[in-house]
């Protein structure tokens, strides 16, 4: 039976979509040019659990909030995601970000934004999004998600039982650097 409609623990699915978590510009580095921070400006920390049970990558309204929601499909037709306790979660759009992870690595992200109460990375969209995805423990390596495409690596660590990936984004950009001449 094919539908337009799939039926998950976190809601029902109308259309497919891929969110990106992919290496999509060159590694980013803080650097020094004539003693100016060229990374100066506020920053935040983005904690992303990694979560397999999670159909969407899912963020409150709290995270990245200098950046607009846009409105989408989903939270135009009234789309929600079920908690673990039973309770619906109206989708309220998505945002676009772009961000750093702590390898130095410029990463793009788009999320849900529904009122949950921490960012939660779907596995499923990170391996859409051309990405693996490895839980290991017991490995030197670690756990990591790997863009199959390129082969960068980013870490996981796990912390309280769950694996995470800390992600920067620039809040603020930092007022630009001119260099004064004397005549």
């Amino acid at each position: 039976v094919h539908s337009d409609s799939l039926l998950t623990a976190w809601g029902v699915r109308k259309k497919k979509r891929t969110v990106k978590f992919a290496d999509e510009v060159p590694t980013v580095m803080p650097r020094e040019v004539n003693s100016v921070n060229a990374c100066e400006g506020t920053w935040e920390n983005i904690d992303i659990t990694v979560d397999s049970g999670a159909v969407d990558t899912v963020a409150p309204p709290s995270v990245a909030s200098h950046v607009p929601i846009e409105s989408t499909w989903a939270s135009q037709e009234g789309y929600c995601y079920r908690a673990a306790n039973g309770q619906l979660l109206p989708n309220l759009g998505e945002r676009k970000i772009r961000g750093v992870t702590q390898e130095g690595s410029a990463v793009g992200l788009t999320f849900q934004v529904a009122e949950v109460t921490k960012v939660l990375g779907s596995v499923s969209k990170f391996c859409e999004a051309g990405n693996r995805v490895v839980f290991d423990d017991s490995d030197p390596e670690g756990s990591y998600i790997m863009n199959k495409s390129t082969g960068v690596r980013t870490k996981m660590h796990k912390s309280d039982g769950v694996y995470k990936i800390p992600v920067w984004m620039r809040k603020s950009t930092p007022m630009p650097f001119h260099r004064q001449v004397v005549p």
